[in-house]
Order: structure tokens, then C-alpha cells, then sequence
């Protein structure tokens, strides 16, 4: 244990060694101004006006004289300044792009003492393009002399060379036909149409192929996939670019390679490909969906044909996007059974049945490059999915407990309702069959109140009423249903759509026909218009009975019991509640019961006597005082 932790400790010591001793060595560099660039004048302006004018000058690395640019057009050269040296990652400690940082290097790579380019001339516009790549806002340009006016299109051809080194350096080689293929012992020439290829050079191949001036020519001499690799490189034995930095003085690069380019180009030699496509048994049509599994049977050895692609299972074959599956062209002629692996083909029946394909030179055909294709369809069958609607209406009827009139519901015929997309409904390739909310089929409810929208595809569907009988409510609701795929044929799904009558009150008071006030306890019966007893109730303290929620449609009352001394009532009132939440009032009157007097009693007869004699006695008055005026008169 203890050699241990001294063997960590020895280890550690070192790396720090070697550390220190890197950072030591990377710091050692300083630079200075050099000679001035004669009649060449360049002036560095700020966003906010600010100008610096001065003559085009070249910097130098202090230990060897090398040529280097300047990062900062504002900040001043300290010539005493050791510089830490940075050899890679250069993008992040520069605090740039990895973009900025490919052209800062390909600039200075193809500026100056690039070939053609040895005059100093081009160690300014090297250097003005450079600033102009890292400060985009600000003014960099030549003037016709020290402090002078802008010299207009100066070094424009220049300038446009360099640009056009970059942007042909990020060029890469360009085939009619990157997918390469070609029959055993067959020879290709292709042509680079970008006119790069002169610049690169093979650096291993598993086939055999060269290079003549834009071309490349490629003879087969074995089957299957061979990768040729091609290179671009530096040609000028440079060293590796550099970055100097230093917190007091301007950051600086030295010109150094660039990285190389390299390229693989996948050619197939070819035998015989097999290209199923996927389709749809109905309509035909190609289903586009990737990753459906298929294997492959030669029949002759009753082995699997293998797929270098799948590494999961080298067994298995999958459609792509397109909806189809093309095996490598390496297969010989002869039978073979294309198999569906599974049933994970959304919205379509599992195909367990092998198709049997027989290759031979008539029924194979040369595609691009002399490719030979052999292709099939493979048909899977869509599953039907249905929507069955069950329509039920309210019915009223009598509760004979609680004498009082209640709803149920029943089968509803001649209900017309229609079915919309929710979403929009697409195929198996995603193609727009309905678009959302798009009226698919309008169907009427039968005689047992049903509906059965068939022959539907999966997706996101609603229904909504549109007319029903007049004496109900119209279910405005909409009612969504999602078909989704399930384990099994036939997808169905049942959905049971209510409407409700439109419904009304009544209010019914019961008065004294001689007093007007309220009568209690009068038990009233609402009968309908096939006298069937729908209600029966009684009168509250204030002589009232409210039924709400009564059905559309001809009714009438009839009293049952009248109230502690009144009479009967037993005219029927007839009323009609005609539409929905329609309130009635009625205000129905009793007559009291009043006694007539006996006149055959013993009592009555003294009480006649009585009210003669005094009839008699009020003539008599009568008559004297009519006498009376006569004598003073």
C-alpha cells in the first residue's frame, strides 16, 4: 500500500515536471516592428469615428525574423513582451470561432510568400483582410497617402484572388454520383465537377484506381464495398500555425499548414441486388415508412442473405423512408423467400405469407452504374376501422311511487349526424386524405337508432348532430373518437350519443273564487294528450304547484280532491308547453261550499212569523207619516 501511494506521488511529480516545463518553454517568444512597406498606406477606423492612419509595416518573431500578422488593429506591440506560444485548440483561447479561426489561417496560408504572392504588397491586404474578419463593424481600408483620402478600389484584384484560393481550398471533390456502384471487372472514370481533385492525391485504396488530372479512374477486380481514401494536403512543408498571446501587448499568428482534407469514396462492386418496395394491397400504392423488418432466405443453401448495415441483426433488413429495402448487390442468381419479420406496420395486417422471387438474367434489370436490380412488391392488407353510433332519446313516463312523471331513454331514428376530421386524417405516408375538420360522410340513425361509419382510416375523427326530431333538444355537442391501431383485424369503436326533449314549466295556484286566497291541499293531476296520468300532487300553504321540466307537447289539468270546503272542480284545463324552458302560469279558482236554509224547520217557520210581524209594523209607520205631511200641507 505504501509503494503504492509513492508510486501515485512519483508520477504526479513528474506530469507537473513536464507541465511547468511546457508552459515555460511556450512562453518564451517576443516580436518586433519591421520593415516599413513602401507607398502603401492603410487606415483602421472605429464604429464611433475614432481613425488610426499609418504605413503598411511588417511584423516579425524576434528569435528567427518569421513573418507574423496582428490581431489587434488598436492595441500597441510591447517588444519586450515574452509571449505564451498556443499550438492548438485555437478557436476557444482565442476567444473565436472555429469558422474564424479555419479562415484567419487559410488567409494567411494563401497571402503572403504564398506562391505569386511574394511581394509585400501582399502582407497588407493579407493583413487588412484579416482585421476585417474579426472586427465586421469596423472600417479597414488603404488611403492614397499618410492621413489621405480612401483609395477606392485599391488592391480589389488582389483581393479577390486571395478570396477565391479560400473559397476553392473549401471546396471538396464533387461526383455526378456519390453512390458509386459497378459490376465486377467493370472500369469507371469519374469526373470531379468542382475541379479539385487535381489537388489530391490517393492516399490508400482497397480497389484498385489513380488519378488524372479532374479524374478518377476506378477498375473492379473484387467484389463488395472498397473505400478509397483521398487527401489534400500542404504542400509547402510548412510548420504548424501559431497564436501568440499576451494580456499587454497585441495577440499575434504566424502562417503555418493547413489542416487536410480527407475523403472517402464508397464504391460497390456489384452482384445482384434484390429491391423490395412496400405497398399497400388495395390501392397499390408505395407505404414510406422506415424500419419495417424483412429477412431474406437463399433458398439453394436455406441461409439467410446477411446485411452488413444492421448490427444489431445481421439478419434483418429495414425499409427506409422511401418504404423500400435493397439488399447489397452480392447475391448469385437463383430462389429466394422474402419474409415479413413482424407486424409493427401501423394500421396494416401482419403478412405472414413468404413471397417466392426466382432470379435469373431475364427478370433483372441494369440500373446506374450497371447496377443489377432485382425488383418485387410486397403487399400488406389495411385493416378496416368503424365508428358505430347508438343514438338514444328521452322518453317521459309516470312513477307510480312517486306519482310523478320521469325520463328514461330509447333507441332515436332519424337522427341525421356527420362525421369531421378532428385532425388532419393522413395515409401511411403522411398524405392528407381529409384536412381538419372536413366534413367526411353524413349519415341518418335507423330504426334502432344506430349509425355505422365504415371503412375509415386511423387517426382523430368527431361527430356532430346536425338535425333531429323537433321535439328535442339538438346535441350541439362535438363528440371526439381516436382510432388507434390495435392488435386485432378490425378496429371498432362505439360511441352512444344522447338528446334530451325540450322542456317547460308550469306554475299552478289555487284560489278562493270568493275570497282570492291561496287554497292548500288541492290535488291536481296533469294528464297528457292520450289522458294518461303523467303527475299527481298537491297544493303547498301558499296554494301553489310548480313541476318543471315537463316535455314539450298538449296537457291538462284535472283536480283530483278540492280543499276543505270548496267544491269540486271538474273542468279540465287544457294547456300546450311549445318551446323549450317555456314557463306557464295558471291561476285556477274554487267555489266555496254555502249552506241553504231549511224553511220547513220549526226554526224557520218562527223566524218567518217574526220577520212578517215585522214588515207589518215598518207598512204601518209608513202610513202615518204619509198622513202626517198630508195634514201640514
Amino acid at each position: 500500500m505504501i509503494n503504492r501511494k509513492k508510486i501515485i506521488i512519483l508520477i504526479l511529480a513528474i506530469a507537473c515536471f513536464f507541465v511547468f516545463n511546457k508552459v515555460k518553454a511556450n512562453s518564451s517568444q517576443s516580436f518586433h516592428e519591421g520593415e516599413w512597406i513602401p507607398n502603401i498606406y492603410l487606415v483602421k477606423a472605429m464604429p464611433n469615428g475614432y481613425k488610426r492612419y499609418q504605413q503598411g509595416l511588417i511584423l516579425h518573431r524576434t528569435s528567427d525574423n518569421q513573418f507574423v500578422y496582428c490581431l489587434e488593429p488598436f492595441a500597441s506591440l510591447n517588444k519586450n513582451a515574452l509571449y505564451q506560444e498556443i499550438n492548438y485548440d485555437y478557436a476557444r483561447q482565442l476567444l473565436i470561432s472555429e469558422k474564424t479561426w479555419e479562415r484567419l489561417n487559410l488567409l494567411s496560408y494563401y497571402g503572403y510568400m504564398y506562391e505569386g504572392h511574394e511581394d509585400a504588397k501582399w502582407y497588407a491586404i493579407t493583413q487588412i483582410l484579416i482585421w476585417k474578419t474579426l472586427y465586421p463593424d469596423y472600417d479597414f481600408y488603404f488611403s492614397e497617402s499618410l492621413n489621405g483620402k480612401r483609395k477606392v478600389g485599391a488592391y480589389q484584384e488582389e483581393i479577390n484572388e486571395l478570396e477565391n484560393l479560400i473559397l476553392n481550398h473549401n471546396k471538396t471533390v464533387s461526383f455526378q454520383n456519390d453512390n458509386i456502384k459497378l459490376n465486377i471487372g467493370e472500369t469507371i472514370t469519374l469526373k470531379d465537377e468542382n475541379e479539385t481533385l487535381k489537388d489530391y492525391e490517393i492516399e490508400r485504396s482497397e480497389i484498385k484506381a489513380n488519378i488524372i488530372d479532374n479524374s478518377l479512374i476506378i477498375n473492379s477486380e473484387s467484389l463488395g464495398e472498397k473505400t478509397i481514401t483521398l487527401i489534400k494536403k500542404d504542400k509547402r512543408n510548412l510548420n504548424k500555425p501559431l497564436a501568440y498571446l499576451h494580456d499587454e501587448s497585441q495577440n499575434i499568428i504566424m502562417s503555418g499548414y493547413y489542416e487536410p482534407k480527407i475523403i472517402n469514396i464508397k464504391v460497390n462492386v456489384n452482384g445482384i441486388a434484390i429491391k423490395v418496395t412496400k405497398k399497400d394491397l388495395d390501392t397499390k400504392d408505395t407505404i414510406k415508412i422506415a424500419g419495417l423488418k424483412f429477412k431474406i432466405k437463399n433458398l439453394a443453401t436455406n441461409e439467410f442473405v446477411e446485411n452488413p448495415d444492421n448490427s444489431m441483426d445481421k439478419n434483418i433488413f429495414l425499409t427506409n423512408s422511401e418504404g423500400f429495402l435493397q439488399t447489397h448487390a452480392t447475391l448469385q442468381y437463383g430462389k429466394y423467400a422474402i419474409i415479413e419479420e413482424d407486424s409493427n406496420l401501423k394500421g396494416y395486417l401482419w403478412n405472414k405469407e413468404p413471397l417466392i422471387i426466382d432470379l435469373n438474367k431475364n427478370n433483372v434489370k441494369i440500373e446506374n452504374y450497371n447496377t443489377l436490380i432485382y425488383e418485387t412488391a410486397f403487399y400488406n392488407k389495411r385493416k378496416k376501422s368503424k365508428i358505430i353510433v347508438e343514438k338514444h332519446g328521452e322518453k317521459i313516463s309516470m312513477d307510480l311511487k312517486s306519482k310523478n312523471f320521469s325520463y328514461d331513454f330509447d333507441k332515436l331514428s332519424k337522427t341525421i349526424i356527420g362525421l369531421y376530421a378532428k385532425d388532419s386524417i393522413k395515409d401511411i405516408n403522411g398524405n392528407i386524405i381529409y384536412s381538419k375538420d372536413t366534413e367526411i360522410m353524413v349519415k341518418e340513425t335507423d330504426v334502432n337508432g344506430q349509425i355505422t361509419f365504415d371503412n375509415l382510416y386511423l387517426g382523430s375523427y368527431y361527430l356532430q348532430e346536425l338535425k333531429t326530431d323537433a321535439k328535442y333538444r339538438l346535441n350541439s355537442r362535438k363528440y371526439s373518437i381516436n382510432l388507434e391501431d390495435e392488435n386485432k383485424e378490425e378496429v371498432v369503436k362505439t360511441i352512444t350519443i344522447q338528446n334530451f326533449l325540450q322542456k317547460g314549466n308550469i306554475i299552478i295556484t289555487k284560489t278562493s273564487s270568493l275570497t282570492k286566497e291561496n287554497l292548500s291541499n288541492a290535488q291536481i293531476g296533469i294528464f297528457n294528450d292520450k289522458d294518461e296520468l303523467i303527475y299527481e300532487g298537491t297544493t303547498n300553504q301558499e296554494g301553489k304547484i310548480v313541476i318543471e321540466n315537463l316535455a314539450l307537447g298538449n296537457y291538462y289539468i284535472k283536480e283530483l280532491t278540492a280543499p276543505a270546503g270548496y267544491n269540486l272542480d271538474i273542468e279540465p284545463i287544457s294547456f300546450s308547453i311549445t318551446s323549450d324552458k317555456e314557463t306557464i302560469y295558471l291561476n285556477l279558482e274554487n267555489d266555496p261550499i254555502i249552506d241553504i236554509p231549511d224553511t220547513y224547520s220549526p226554526k224557520c217557520k218562527n223566524i218567518v212569523i217574526i220577520e212578517l210581524i215585522e214588515s207589518f209594523v215598518l207598512i204601518l209607520c209608513y202610513i202615518q207619516i204619509k198622513k202626517s205631511l198630508n195634514y201640514y200641507n
